[in-house]
């Protein structure tokens, strides 16, 4: 029985790991391969 629950354990913290890794920023060298084409301005509407 304590087999059982070290193994649900270990796949437990497994799932924490991948799903961390997965929600992680992943930074692009070439800013252009995502960039938009068009500009995009922002206008404060404030004041």
């Amino acid at each position: 029985m304590a087999f059982r629950a070290y193994m649900l354990t270990a796949l437990r913290y497994l799932a924490y790991d991948r799903t961390a890794a997965e929600r992680k920023v992943r930074t692009a060298e070439d800013m252009t391969a995502v960039a938009p084409t068009e500009s995009v301005s922002v206008y404060s509407s404030c004041c």
